[in-house]
């Protein structure tokens, strides 16, 4: 895993409705607060929420965060194509574009700047491991605490006790590392 020098960090997580980013965010950013950082988290869906637009996002920073929101992400996952078409011209140079291995060839454009893309079939490997998408957004926490190296895995492995338990718990923990171990 790369070490990085955590100043101030945006991360994007988008799809659709019912895809669990907002959970995933809110599941970020507390592993975030466990590892010492300052923290600010916000979401948007659709009124149709399950199947619509949805995204969220966590800034993380080291410093004192003055503007909550996250306009240019460091780090933006994409687990639709509309997501991707909407989002995939904010990410800022040499941040990460984390798309699913799911969305269609067609979908996708040339990149304006210089990303580190990273194609990763997130919803299907869930899908096979678990017999649903469930655990697609933890899994999908996992590929980016594993490309980035940004925050200790044993405060992301707190933050999901503190968000699921039983037998939930213990899928969401090998969904995480399931997603680590994509990006490997």
């Amino acid at each position: 895993m790369p070490e990085q020098n955590l100043n101030t960090w945006g991360f994007r997580l988008s799809g659709n409705g019912g895809q669990g980013l907002i959970k995933g965010a809110i599941i970020l950013s507390q592993a975030a607060l466990y590892a010492g950082y300052n923290v600010t988290q916000s979401q948007v869906y659709g009124p149709e929420a399950r199947g619509g637009a949805s995204m969220a996002e966590a800034k993380i920073s080291r410093e004192r965060i003055l503007y909550p929101l996250v306009k240019t992400p460091d780090v933006l996952l994409c687990l639709s194509p509309q997501a991707y078409k909407k989002f995939h011209n904010d990410v800022k140079p040499d941040g990460w574009l984390i798309l699913d291995s799911g969305i269609e060839d067609e979908a996708l454009e040339e990149q304006e700047s210089p990303v580190r893309l990273r194609r990763l079939p997130i919803v299907s490997s869930v899908r096979e491991a678990f017999g649903n998408e469930l655990s697609a957004n933890v899994a999908a926490l996992g590929a980016i605490i594993g490309l980035t190296g940004l925050l200790p895995q044993e405060s992301l492995l707190e933050a999901l006790a503190d968000s699921f338990s039983g037998k939930i718990l213990g899928i969401n923990i090998e969904a995480f590392k399931l997603g680590m171990d994509l990006v490997k």
